[in-house]
């Protein structure tokens, strides 16, 4: 007489559990991107890789590059020089232009102590200089992230309250 067992064994037991545990994380994943802070954190460090990227651009061509960025519209446009000295004909057309998402905003942008008016234009030049500013991103939800690009070296800080 054969003798039945009831139960699982070891092996069945670890590969449901372990399939539980990666369904469970995609679930958690997907819902973390939809978040009103994860969609402010991410425009930031969009726009903070903007400036970084043309500011390492202008120091290694040795050409002028100037961000433009309006709070009133959320447009920014970036620009590049074709001498020493910006131009209204070389801020006529745009190398790259985007628009922050309708419930992101930009905010207000502080030089050192005293608010600058919209729109804004960082120039950078072939030596990578940036004066002392912090531009904040806002969302219609309340989160907000403010980019601290470093005025000597090529680096962006974000605080994120």
């Amino acid at each position: 007489m054969i003798q039945r067992r009831a139960g699982f064994t070891i092996l069945e037991l670890t590969i449901a559990l372990s399939l539980i545990v990666v369904l469970s994380g995609l679930v958690v994943v997907r819902l973390s991107f939809g978040s009103s802070r994860q969609q402010t954190i991410d425009a930031a460090r969009k726009f903070g890789n903007l400036i970084r990227t043309y500011r390492e651009k202008a120091v290694n061509e040795e050409r002028l590059y100037a961000l433009r960025f309006d709070a009133a519209t959320g447009k920014y446009d970036v620009f590049a020089a074709p001498g020493h000295a910006l131009t209204a004909e070389s801020m006529a057309s745009a190398l790259k232009s985007g628009v922050l998402a309708p419930p992101l905003a930009f905010g207000k942008t502080v030089s050192q102590t005293f608010e600058i008016p919209a729109p804004v234009t960082l120039v950078f030049n072939a030596r990578g200089l940036l004066p002392d500013l912090q531009i904040e991103i806002l969302n219609e939800n309340g989160s907000r992230v403010m980019l601290r690009p470093d005025p000597l070296i090529n680096e962006v800080y974000y605080d994120a309250p």
